[in-house]
């Protein structure tokens, strides 16, 4: 646990450890400020009255090394269990500290110690050291990987430009190739790995010399394929997996790819941002040219200005013998992050630990079919993760699966989510759409 993990844990154990009094709730949690030290800056406590969202509660705000912002919330009912929400992306903000409250949780949450989504934090080196101690939910644990992919695919897209008629084609294409692989047909691309490119063919879009409607041009059907396809060294090695087929119209293609004015500069998108990013990150490198950056390469030239933000071991020793349990969770189509990159993680953490079993003991890995980045897209994505993880921790009661829904306007239907390498099968009997009627294996 980092300092500041520390310090808001020990912040709030102090807030638990004396129940708050009925007949002066008020004047406990405003004495909180009295916590204040030379390391954390804490604000009066303020009582939040029931709602419909959450129930009464303490809220609690401070400042953790004169930069993190925190916020701690505690339910007057308190169960004895905490929940840390990190935040995604750039970070920036304080993430949600009342959606666990009515289940008793305690939650906090902080900034990371920088505020806006600007990247103006990873020219700090304290800043970014705070962003990069936390992890969540399809995590981006290695940038020395993800950034000179994007890179790659940013040059690509410069020149052959994939538009958002194409992410619809490229949808549509993959759906009608690979959906029913897994003998439903739903719009879901259970399991993408079987979505091979001899199953899933390229070439069958590439446009007639007489037309550029419908179809894809030769440019474009290079940006594609890398897209798609890994990123290998000359011995052969993969340096970065590509995307699976499947759910390319659902937002993530078009959300990374094409221009953006959430970035600030309508004509630049998420991928060709990349560049700036790594600029920054290489300012202390004398003869870094990002001009003439090899994404294949030159990626060893980032080791170390990387190192800060990725997960560079495999080895969990440590987080096993104080009894912690890993719970991860991966959409099959996320765009950015790549779903494969979950996957061999896990295969280190097997090597590492002795083999599956012995991994399987404290990490669980869920793929989530049809999920895009973190969340939506056309499979069952919204899951509790919250009570598999309790029941682990707390019971020793391993999750096998976990059910999961889409929600409408969509069809509605449920599936199991299954613990890797199972995957979800319909038994076929029953309605298509009630998890009951699948099995993980």
């Amino acid at each position: 646990m980092t300092p500041r993990l520390f310090a808001l844990a020990l912040l709030l154990l102090v807030v638990g450890a004396a129940p708050l009094a009925a007949n002066d709730t008020g004047r406990d949690c405003r004495g909180l400020v009295a916590l204040t030290d030379l390391d954390h800056a804490v604000e009066p406590g303020m009582r939040v009255a029931a709602s419909e969202r959450a129930p009464a509660h303490c809220r609690v705000r401070g400042v953790v090394n004169r930069a993190i912002r925190f916020e701690v919330t505690l339910p007057d009912d308190w169960n004895g269990r905490m929940m840390f929400s990190t935040v995604g992306g750039a970070a920036g903000f304080i993430g949600d500290t009342t959606s666990l409250l009515g289940r008793g949780f305690a939650m906090a949450s902080t900034d990371t110690g920088h505020e806006g989504q600007d990247r103006d934090y990873v020219r700090q080196p304290e800043a970014l050291l705070d962003y990069a101690y936390v992890l969540a939910g399809a995590p981006a644990f290695r940038f020395q990987e993800f950034v000179p992919w994007m890179i790659g695919g940013a040059r690509l897209q410069a020149k052959h430009a994939l538009t958002a008629e194409s992410f619809q084609l490229l949808g549509k294409a993959s759906r009608e190739a690979c959906d029913a692989l897994d003998g439903v047909d739903d719009g879901v691309i259970d399991d993408p790995m079987k979505c091979t490119p001899d199953v899933f063919d390229l070439n069958a879009l590439q446009c007639p010399p007489d037309s550029t409607a419908n179809c894809l041009t030769a440019g474009q059907l290079q940006t594609a394929r890398y897209m798609y396809g890994d990123v290998v060294d000359a011995d052969g090695n993969v340096l970065s997996p590509g995307v699976p087929p499947g759910a390319e119209g659902a937002g993530d293609w078009a959300a990374w790819m094409l221009p953006t004015a959430r970035r600030g500069a309508p004509d630049q998108s998420l991928i060709d941002g990349m560049d700036v990013l790594l600029a920054a990150l290489m300012r202390f490198e004398p003869d870094f040219d990002i001009e003439t950056f090899d994404p294949v390469a030159d990626r060893d030239l980032l080791t170390a200005a990387t190192a800060p933000l990725d997960v560079l071991t495999a080895d969990l020793s440590a987080f096993r013998a104080r009894g912690g349990k890993l719970l991860m969770y991966q959409g099959w189509n996320d765009y950015p992050l790549r779903p494969q990159r979950a996957i061999d993680y896990l295969h280190e953490v097997e090597k590492e630990s002795g083999g599956a079993d012995e991994a399987g003991e404290f990490f669980r890995l869920f793929m989530v079919p049809g999920m895009i980045h973190c969340s939506r897209g056309p499979g069952a994505w919204v899951a509790d993760y919250v009570d598999p993880l309790v029941a682990w921790t707390e019971k020793g009661v391993a999750p096998e699966r976990i059910e999961a829904s889409r929600p409408g306007p969509e069809p509605a239907f449920t599936r199991p989510l299954c613990a890797w390498p199972e995957t979800a099968k319909y038994g076929g009997e029953g309605d298509v759409n009630d998890a009951v009627n699948w099995s993980c294996r």
